[in-house]
C-alpha cells in the first residue's frame, strides 16, 4: 500500500487525506459515544454487583468497537481498490498513447523514406517528428516534476 501512495499525484493524496480526515472525525465521534457508553456501563457494573451481569453489559461496547473497526478497514480497502482502478486506467491510457505515437512515427518514417526514394527532401517530416518527440518529452518531464514535487511535499 505504501508504494501505491508514492505513485499518486498530490491532488489524489489530498483527496484521500480529506476522506480519511472525515472518517477520522466520524470515528472520533463514535469513540466519544462509546466512551460515554463505557462510563455508563462501568457505573452499571458497579451497581450490578455480579461479574456475570457486568460481562453481559460490556459485550455491547466491544461489539460496537468491533463494528467501528470493521467499518474503518472496509473503507480503507474500498479507497485502495478505487485508487488501483484509477492507476490501471491511467496506465491503459498511457499505453494507448504510446502505441498511437509509435504508429504515427512509423507512418512519418515511411513517408520520409518514400519521399527520399522519389528524390524529394524530407526535412519537413523530420522536423515534424522532432517536434512531436519534443512535445511528448516536455509533457513527460512535467509529469515527473509534479510527481517528484508531490513526493517531497508528502515526506
Amino acid at each position: 500500500m505504501d508504494r501505491k501512495l508514492h505513485k499518486l499525484r498530490r491532488d489524489e493524496l489530498l483527496e484521500i487525506l480529506l476522506e480519511v480526515e472525515q472518517e477520522n472525525e466520524q470515528l472520533t465521534e463514535q469513540n466519544v459515544k462509546i466512551r460515554q457508553q463505557l462510563a455508563d456501563r462501568e457505573f452499571s457494573i458497579r451497581e450490578a454487583g455480579t461479574l456475570a451481569d457486568a460481562s453481559v453489559r460490556v459485550s455491547g461496547v466491544l461489539d460496537a468497537a468491533q463494528e467501528a473497526a470493521d467499518l474503518y478497514v472496509e473503507n480503507v480497502k474500498r479507497l485502495c481498490d478505487r485508487r488501483e482502478a484509477e492507476q490501471t486506467a491511467l496506465l491503459d491510457k498511457t499505453e494507448a498513447l504510446c502505441l498511437e505515437l509509435a504508429r504515427r512515427t512509423e507512418a512519418l518514417c515511411r513517408r520520409a523514406t518514400d519521399s527520399d526514394k522519389d528524390g524529394e527532401e524530407a526535412p519537413a517530416l523530420q522536423d515534424k517528428v522532432r517536434a512531436m518527440i519534443a512535445a511528448r518529452r516536455e509533457a513527460f518531464n512535467a509529469e515527473v516534476a509534479a510527481h517528484n514535487e508531490h513526493e517531497v511535499t508528502a515526506s
